[in-house]
């Protein structure tokens, strides 16, 4: 994905109405990628959970990614620090109770209140291109989520690497929409 000035306007406001699906394959990613956080994402969870954002608080609750990889405006491939939300022993998001449902969804991260599963590819870009430059904005200008990314990859709190992440997300996707499919076959 090519970073453009355009995108860097874009970042100064999310813009973008939050999504609301909260089907099976929507859920897909809460199980086994939860979504990227953008600056200011983990302090409104925080907020939202009543907590401190203390450091042991941060180290247990959100984990330093590989990040997207974007085309730079030399032509190479740059990795974009950022971090996502820690995830249980069984892969889901740390933030899911035991019955599967989000205990920060009113103030979930970037990652999950603005992409789902039903989004154009296009839109899909918009909006990661979107998240990407407020990520590049608080690293420019040496903000918190950047040193905590720092921090939480010195102390070695980082997620799965993202292609094991997806590969499980892509399988689980794939059973949900067999599921789906025979759902459909049988109403037909």
């Amino acid at each position: 994905m090519d970073v453009t000035k355009n995108d860097q306007e874009l970042a100064g406001s999310r813009g973008f109405e939050r999504t609301t699906c909260d089907c099976d394959l929507c859920r897909v990613p809460c199980r086994h990628m939860p979504g990227a956080l953008a600056p200011g994402d983990l302090e409104a969870i925080a907020a939202h959970l009543g907590v401190t954002m203390s450091g042991p608080w941060v180290e247990e609750h959100s984990r330093a990614s590989d990040g997207a990889k974007v085309l730079s405006s030399s032509g190479s491939v740059v990795s974009i620090p950022s971090m996502v939300p820690a995830q249980q022993e069984d892969g889901s998001c740390v933030f899911l109770d035991d019955a599967g449902h989000c205990k920060v969804h009113p103030v979930a991260p970037f990652g999950c209140a603005y992409l789902d599963m039903h989004m154009g590819e296009e839109e899909a870009d918009n909006r990661s291109r979107t998240l990407i430059m407020l990520q590049l904005g608080d690293i420019a200008s040496d903000g918190a989520y950047s040193k905590c990314v720092g921090v939480l990859k010195g102390k070695g709190c980082v997620a799965p690497p993202l292609v094991e992440r997806r590969e499980n997300f892509h399988q689980e996707l794939g059973e949900v929409e067999m599921r789906m499919q025979q759902s459909e076959d049988l109403t037909t």
